[in-house]
């Protein structure tokens, strides 16, 4: 059971465009703003992680970066890369608590851990070399990292969110519960998690899908097969581990091999 936090959110428009995100006895600060309200945000001035995040065919396409500034980086993104929709930007209160180093492991560490979650397109070309860090600093920028990932779920960003470690509490704090699909010969069992749901590992997948299914889903599905989350286990294709899709919708369209209701397929 991780520890109890305590989170502060502030929708500082009204609108959701901005919103700010603090936890309690901790010196970082969060800011998930649109695009379109880039020039309105103050914290881009100070040293940081960022990321850029938008839909793709089969998703969620993301980059991650740091900047000493963010200012400069995030604005070349803006003229440059056309698929995001919105940001999220981690930086230090006072500017004391991050320093290079620090922003540097930690934009390592958020693509590894992209990589491994294997939930999203990601646009970075090259995976940077883990700087040299001592022991102490280390163990600061994994301290940091954790609240990312507090605030990153409380945001409903699950994309760094390795599936193992979405414990039944967390599914039941969202007020989730178990479903299946049992159609086409095949039968897939899931748990709710907020707006999303998991599907559990050893779920089965209909091996060919429909002429009419859309072609988003016959590339995640491709997707899918390629990164080793879905394989042929006999004949049958199976889910080798947990994956979080964004919706039941996308989920049983991808079981299914075709277009399909999520609330009515999931029972």
């Amino acid at each position: 059971m991780r520890n109890p936090f305590i989170l502060k959110l502030y929708d500082v428009i009204g609108d959701d465009s901005i919103v700010k995100v603090e936890i309690a006895n901790w010196n970082g600060l969060a800011v998930k703003f649109a695009r379109n309200q880039l020039s309105k945000i103050a914290e881009i001035k100070k040293t940081g992680v960022y990321i850029l995040i938008g839909d793709c065919l089969t998703g969620t396409k993301i980059y991650v970066g740091e900047g000493d500034p963010i200012k400069d980086r995030i604005m070349s993104h803006n003229v440059n890369k056309s698929f995001w929709e919105y940001a999220i930007i981690f930086v230090s209160k006072d500017d004391t608590t991050l320093n290079k180093t620090h922003i540097q492991y930690l934009e390592h560490r958020l693509i590894h851990l992209a990589q491994k979650t294997k939930k999203c397109d990601l646009d970075n070309g090259n995976t940077p070399t883990m700087p040299t860090i001592d022991e102490f600093n280390k163990q600061e920028s994994e301290d940091f990292l954790s609240n990312i990932i507090k605030i990153l779920e409380k945001l409903d960003v699950w994309l760094f969110y390795d599936n193992s470690n979405i414990s039944k509490q967390n599914i039941l704090q969202n007020n989730g519960s178990a479903l299946t699909i049992n159609q086409k010969g095949i039968i897939a069992n899931g748990e709710i998690i907020g707006t999303k749901i998991v599907v559990k590992k050893d779920s089965q997948v209909v091996t060919n899908v429909v002429p009419s299914c859309p072609n988003v889903i016959v590339a995640l599905r491709q997707k899918l097969q390629s990164n080793g989350t879905i394989l042929d286990k006999n004949g049958i294709l199976t889910f080798e581990s947990d994956y979080l899709f964004n919706s039941l919708s996308q989920s049983a369209c991808v079981i299914l091999g075709m277009s399909a209701n999520g609330k009515s397929c999931w029972k």
